[in-house]
């Protein structure tokens, strides 16, 4: 039998089916898996640096700026230029309220 291989995203849906089935708090495996993300201004619920972690459990790759590459803009208070980038190319747009429903927190 060979080498098993396992890439990083994959390895963290695998290390919750391991560990709970996935179905914890925050854990939604599938939903934003492979997306790309960016933040931008303040957050109420949770803190930016959580919603990243959030983001990177649920498999989604979290990017610091808007690009054609970009899946969904999660958008906290007083967002400033990203917001208008993101509108601008037609990129999905999220509350923090949205996000936090998409991966089941």
């Amino acid at each position: 039998m060979g080498a098993l291989y396992i890439r990083r995203k994959p390895r963290v849906r695998l290390e919750a089916l391991i560990h709970g089935g996935g179905h914890e708090r925050g854990f939604r495996s599938g939903n934003v898996s492979g997306k790309r993300i960016v933040f931008t201004g303040k957050f109420s619920k949770i803190s930016r640096s959580e919603a990243k972690n959030l983001a990177e459990r649920n498999g989604a790759i979290v990017s610091n700026a808007i690009s054609n590459n970009t899946d969904y803009l999660i958008l906290g208070e007083k967002p400033g230029s990203k917001k208008r980038k993101a509108i601008e190319i037609g990129i999905e747009i999220l509350s923090e309220e949205e996000w936090l429903d998409l991966i089941n927190y």
